[in-house]
């Protein structure tokens, strides 16, 4: 897609103004010179009904018809369809009318045009992905989606809704977090972090449901992110599952060994450059140097080196390291990992361990960020 497009498309709205006089005859008065320059034809060509009319492909021409018959009956439209620019383009566009009825009887018909060009083509481009998606066993509890970069056009489909068959929707104008009913969330936060560029691999509780998801940047053959797609498993019965065997597990350590905090024997040693981390010892070395940690920031240090290089949101992070019942405070967690990196990281102020990602948590990095 080239540059000349990206502008058009990133553009403000173009403006239109026709004219429906008493004996119903309709015609156009004005088309805004950016609207002229995208479609190519000059006000005379498009001056009535049936002469722009035959520019929209027939699929489009009853949306038109539609169009045609409320304005002349005084009422407004909101709609989109194609139409074919002079150059052999097809352009697919938004149109809202408003319509202003004079004493004469004579309406004026006020319209703003967007060119949707390329979410329409991106809307194609997206089908092979639903494609793929829908090949995956339903079984897992999938919510798979995508999106454009202005989150105008979504779709969505899966069985990742709790005790629900799989599902579709697709809407113009509705974002993920809207067709989820979960505005200012989590979902909202990796949504936009992947929209920046960043490729987001966390996990988010909703609806009581605990979610493994992945959201990547998607790009049509240029370097700006053109929209998004995602997946979300629901993972919650398998972590229920992990946190009861991690009790077991304990209090069957706990039994043999009379220790109260016996740690997790038999996980082995993780090693992250200079920095190691004994699960079953319960000790951290930094530069062959002992670091002492309270249980709390140990904990912390091993639920995010188990998931290294994947975003743990705060909800997430309060569950595993704080448990279910903790009620803490907003500033608990970023309290926790300030403390923890002022042990473990070269430069605390400018961390390349634990890096926070805005709005969602923060991630481990293996070998530093």
């Amino acid at each position: 897609m080239n540059n000349e497009h990206q502008h058009r498309a990133a553009s403000p709205p173009y403006r239109f103004r026709s004219k429906i006089d008493r004996s119903s005859s309709a015609y156009l008065e004005w088309l805004s010179p950016g609207l002229q320059e995208l479609v190519g034809y000059t006000p005379d060509e498009l001056r009535f009904y049936d002469q722009w009319r035959q520019f929209v492909p027939s699929e489009y021409r009853p949306v038109t018809d539609e169009y045609d018959k409320l304005v002349r009956a005084g009422r407004p439209w909101t709609g989109l369809f194609a139409l074919r620019a002079k150059s052999g383009t097809e352009l697919f566009l938004e149109v809202t009318t408003d319509v202003q009825t004079l004493p004469t009887g004579t309406h004026l018909v006020h319209g703003l045009v967007r060119d949707l060009t390329e979410e329409a083509e991106l809307r194609a481009a997206f089908q092979e992905h639903k494609a793929r998606l829908r090949a995956l066993n339903s079984d897992l509890g999938l919510i798979v989606w995508s999106h454009d970069a202005r989150r105008r056009s979504t779709w969505m489909w899966g069985s990742g809704f709790s005790d629900m068959d799989p599902v579709e929707y697709e809407s113009f104008g509705t974002s993920l977090a809207e067709l989820l009913d979960a505005e200012g969330s989590d979902w909202s936060a990796v949504e936009s972090a992947a929209l920046r560029g960043e490729t987001i691999r966390c996990e988010i509780e909703w609806k009581g449901r605990t979610y493994r998801v992945t959201v990547e940047p998607w790009r049509a053959g240029t370097e700006d992110v053109s929209g998004t797609t995602g997946v979300a498993i629901d993972q919650t019965e398998r972590l229920g599952l992990e946190d009861q065997i991690e009790v077991l597990n304990r209090e069957l350590m706990r039994a043999r060994s009379n220790d109260p905090e016996p740690g997790l024997r038999g996980e082995e040693v993780m090693e992250f450059g200079e920095l190691r981390v004994d699960p079953a010892a319960a000790k951290v070395v930094l530069r062959g140097q002992m670091v002492h940690l309270t249980p709390i920031e140990f904990k912390l240090l091993l639920v995010l080196a188990r998931n290294a290089e994947r975003v743990l949101s705060h909800q997430v992070l309060l569950r595993r390291v704080w448990g279910y019942e903790f009620l803490g405070s907003g500033s608990l967690i970023p309290m926790a990992i300030n403390r923890l990196r002022m042990k473990i990281e070269e430069d605390p102020s400018n961390p390349s361990l634990i890096t926070t990602v805005r709005g969602i948590g923060y991630c481990f990095h293996s070998e530093g960020a």
